[in-house]
Parts: structure tokens; sequence; C-alpha cells
């Protein structure tokens, strides 16, 4: 009896764990079944959101612009675009020397894009039948009219002359005080001279000692300065120390600490890093001693009267993208990477944007391709002449230095803003940049 009676127990004592093991069993999978539901819910939620996000976006761009053109914004951004493949067309009419450079016709005036967004193209020729250029247009049946061409009285060419001479003379002679900048007003069709004053007697006095010319027109100019801010601040923050050689022995050196911009990602000999102006590690005259960047190591630079940019070694745990620290009109990345060499199209009308950490994003037009002017330097007090930049109507202050200028047009929101160049100078309504492509091949890097 007993014997039978613990055989019983064990039978059902055995039923009782098999069934708590199911049960068990049930539990969890029914648990990891839940956790999965929920983690795929998490997910969906997490993209619907990003979603929402990007459309909020879209929708401020989209009321930015209409607010800045109108309900028309979409067919004035597809119209400048035509515009800049116009200029691009055009463009590769001309004939190249030996160092690759464009020999322009000498009835041809300039180019340039208009208010309406649309090309004019500059002839001092009254017949226009005369032209070869007009007549590779018709040839080509490019979308050009009577009203997209202005008879000027000076050509291209002769504008550069004067233009060049003005750069070869301060290239070569310290600027005087009273001397700003100069460029070639296309839309003017005039050579611009920039002074502090602009008296009978300061014209006279450039004309005496520089160049006289009745192809040029003088201004008052706004004295510029390199974008960057020698105080401690967000952004690239480095200290360095600079120094140079006097000529009756000796040295004079200089530690400062400043901050200014990432402009866009770029390899030297496979090495990862990025862009920013030279200037933000000295004076042009002086040797690198010695720097430290927050994010990176100072590697080389470029930094004379035609070049402003750096290399800089992105340090361990840092990585980089394309996308802009501040978005704005139509653009929230840059492309680094795009065979954008024309900077052909790069032409005095075209809508560029810019980013920078004093001022954020902002955007204008090219008001000169080849913009020259003088810098006083804060440090020393001393003259700077500086040539070849691209000058745009964008305000900047101290601190954007660095900071990317990318050109805006209809196809941008999906590939990214085409990268043109690197801010170096300016102040509350200019902005001066050297070329992306410049900048690339004179410090050897690598597109990426």
């Amino acid at each position: 009896m007993k014997k039978r009676n613990i055989e019983l127990f064990l039978s059902v004592l055995i039923v009782a764990v098999a069934l708590i093991i199911l049960a068990n069993i049930k539990q969890d999978v029914f648990l990891k079944s839940n956790y999965k539901i929920i983690d795929e819910y998490k997910s969906v939620n997490d993209i619907v959101l990003t979603e929402i996000k990007k459309q909020d976006q879209l929708n401020i761009l989209k009321a930015s612009l209409k607010n800045e053109f109108g309900s028309d914004y979409i067919k004035k951004i597809e119209k400048n675009s035509e515009s800049l493949n116009l200029v691009k067309t055009i463009e590769s009419f001309f004939e190249k020397n030996d160092l690759g450079q464009t020999i322009y016709p000498n009835d041809f005036g300039g180019m340039y894009i208009d208010e309406n967004d649309e090309l004019i193209i500059q002839l001092t020729e009254d017949n226009v039948k005369s032209t070869s250029l007009l007549q590779k247009i018709n040839y080509n049946k490019l979308n050009i009219t009577e009203n997209n061409i202005e008879y000027v009285n000076n050509s291209y060419n002769e504008l550069n002359y004067v233009n060049n001479e003005i750069i070869n003379y301060f290239t070569n002679n310290t600027p005087y005080s009273n001397f700003l900048g100069n460029y070639v007003d296309v839309i003017n069709n005039k050579v611009v001279v920039e002074l502090k004053n602009i008296s009978l007697e300061s014209q006279q006095y450039f004309k005496d000692y520089v160049i006289d010319s009745d192809f040029i027109e003088f201004k008052i100019g706004n004295e510029v300065s390199p974008a960057s801010t020698y105080k401690a601040g967000s952004g690239i923050d480095i200290t360095y120390t600079m120094r140079r050689n006097n000529p009756n022995g000796g040295y004079t050196q200089n530690n400062v600490t400043g901050y200014c911009s990432i402009g866009a990602r770029t390899k030297l000999n496979g090495v990862i890093g990025y862009i920013t102006a030279g200037h933000c590690f000295g004076n042009m005259d002086y040797d690198i001693i010695q720097s430290t960047v927050n994010n990176g190591e100072f590697v080389k630079r470029k930094y004379n009267q035609t070049m402003d940019a750096a290399f800089v070694k992105l340090g361990s745990g840092h990585s980089l993208s394309n996308n802009l620290a501040y978005t704005g009109w139509q653009a929230s990345s840059i492309n680094t990477t795009t065979g954008f060499v024309g900077q052909n199209q790069l032409v005095v009308g075209a809508t560029v944007g810019k980013v920078g950490k004093a001022t954020g994003y902002g955007y204008g037009s090219v008001v000169s391709m080849n913009y020259s002017y003088t810098e006083k330097n804060k440090i020393n007090n001393e003259n700077y002449y500086h040539s070849g930049y691209v000058r745009a109507n964008i305000g900047i202050a101290e601190g954007d230095s660095g900071g990317p200028v990318f050109l805006l047009n209809n196809s941008i929101i999906s590939s990214g803003a085409p990268l043109v160049g690197i801010i170096s100078s300016g102040n509350n309504t200019i902005t001066l940049f050297y070329k992306y492509d410049d900048i690339v091949s004179q410090l050897g890097l690598t597109k990426y």
C-alpha cells in the first residue's frame, strides 16, 4: 500500500513539474513575442518621428523661400540654374592657353546673371552678327535672344589687364593706408578701386603711383579683416605660437588663442581631416612653432597673397560628415566630391550660401570673380595685400573663417549643395573666399 502511494505521489509530482515548465515556456515565448512587437513599434515610431522632423524642416525652408522670393520661388531657382548651365556652355566656346586659362575674344565684355535670373552677355561691337560668339550661340541653338545681349564700351580683356596691373603693383609694394581693394565690376563694365577717402587728391595719388586708366571707377570701401577671432570661444578652438625672424637679428614671437570654422572634409595622403582658413594659424609671414586644435592636429597651410587655406588632421574619436551645422535656404548639406571644377559656372550673379560658427547660415550673390583687398592685421598693425578672391554679398563675422561656401540651385536638396569655396575674410556685408578646387590643388588634398 505504501509503495502504491509513493508511486502515485511521484506521478502527480512529475505531472505538476511538467505543467510548470510548460507554463514558463509559454510565458517566455509570449514575453519574447511582445518584446519583439514593442521593439518593432519603437523602430516604426522613430522612423515616423524622423520623417515628421524632416517635413517640419522642409516646411520651414519653403516658408523662408516664399517670404524672400514669393510663391514662385521654385521657378526662380530653376531659372538661375538654367542661366548657370548656359554660362558653362558658353565658357566651353572659348579657347584655352597651354596653362588651361581661358582666352576671351576682344569683343567680349563679360557675363552676369541679372536680378531676374537672366544671363546677360556683354559685347563691345555694334553689329551683333559679326561676333564669333553669337555665331556659335546661334549654331548651337542656345536659348539666347536680343534681351540677353548688352553692349558695353570696355572688353573683358581690357578690364582684366588694368585689374591685374593693380594686383601686380600691390603684390610687390606695401599697400598705403588709404587703399583698400580692387576688382572687376562686370555689371557696370568698370574696374573698381576702393579707397577710404575718394577725394580728388586721393584719386590723383593712386593715378600717379599705381595706374591711371579711364576704366577705373573710385569708390569708398569698407575695411575687412580675417574672419577668425583671437579669443576663446566655441567652434574649432585653436592656440598657437608664431614666430618671425627680424631683419636686424632676433625674432618676434606671439602666442595666440582663437577659433575658426570647419570648411569641408578631405584627405591628405590618405589621412582624414578638414580644410579651414590658413590665417587661423597665424600671420602670413610667420612660421608656426607649435599649435593645438581641440579636435585634431594642424598639418600644413598655404597663406600668402593668393591663397588662404589649411589642412587639419582629424583627431582620434572624432568623425566628419557633409551635414551643415546650420541649415537654411534649400541647403542642409554640402557635396564635396562633385566634379564642379567650373567653377566656370560660378559667375557674377550666381546664388551662393555660406555657413560659419559666428553668424550661422547666410546666402547672397556673387559680386566679383577676381577681388583684391588690403588687410590691416590686428596683431602687428601691418598691411597685407590679397588677390584672387571671389566676393559675395553675404555678411560674416570673426569666427566664420574656414567655413564652407556652396552653390544654391534646384537639385541640391537630394544631392547636397556643391561646395565652391572656403571663407577667408569679410565684414557684415561681404564674404571673400578662395575656390575649393584651387585649395585642393594647391594643398595636394583628395576629395571624399
